[in-house]
């Protein structure tokens, strides 16, 4: 009975559009996030040399490989497979890092599986910070943001601070956001729950500088 209809996708307003035939009253609005305390917190800590440099050195992660998640943990991001990925580059890089901000209930499973897969030392469970001040120097610090899947607005979040993206490629369990993410342009999408394509991705960025300062540049352009 609606006069027109909004969507936070072309790829839903199409579907929409196809399956009722009602063209002309079908609008897209993409989802946001508001960029600017992002950028705020992000010179804040850029401009303040010695402030990064004791933040990393007091979390230990200077001339670390670092991937970051931010996020609830909950079953559908698929936390899991991350640690199962991190134990696998461990064999590559020794000092690799892996850092959590969020919590909920997986949060126990995830560092008995560390454990299991002895790499219990390259976790970090940040907890919960909400904050973008207190967020940027993880963000700045991270080579890589890793979302395993159920991608959403975290992606407008990372790719604000110019984090190039690892996440699947299953739409169908994604919400709109998940789109921003275009494989080789500002992210790289593995085969969903597949290890051994997700550990391809994350170390195809960890080990080229290059590519994560281009893919990261162009998800910021793209914000």
């Amino acid at each position: 009975l609606a006069d027109g209809v909004i969507f936070y996708s072309r790829r839903d307003a199409d579907r929409f559009a196809e399956e009722t035939g009602r063209y002309s009253e079908v609008f897209v609005a993409k989802n946001s996030l508001d960029q600017d305390p992002i950028r705020k917190a992000a010179a804040k800590w850029n401009d303040d040399a010695a402030a990064l440099a004791a933040f990393r050195s007091r979390h230990n992660l200077e001339d670390r490989p670092t991937i970051l998640f931010v996020s609830r943990f909950k079953p559908d991001n698929r936390i899991d497979l991350l640690i199962q990925a991190a134990a696998r580059l461990r064999n590559k890089y020794d000092r690799l890092a892996v850092v959590l901000i969020g919590k909920g209930a997986e949060e126990s499973g995830v560092n008995k599986q560390a454990a299991q897969l002895g790499i219990s030392d390259s976790l970090r469970i940040v907890g919960p910070l909400y904050e973008e001040e207190e967020l940027a120097p993880w963000f700045i610090t991270a080579d890589v943001f890793c979302y395993p899947s159920n991608l959403g607005l975290s992606a407008l979040h990372a790719f604000g601070y110019g984090l190039p993206i690892v996440t699947d490629d299953d739409e169908t369990r994604s919400p709109p956001e998940w789109q921003v993410v275009v494989d080789g342009k500002t992210g790289l999408k593995y085969r969903h729950g597949e290890i051994s394509h997700l550990v391809e991705a994350l170390d195809k960025l960890l080990e080229n500088e290059d590519l994560r300062i281009r893919l990261g540049a162009e998800g910021r352009r793209q914000v």
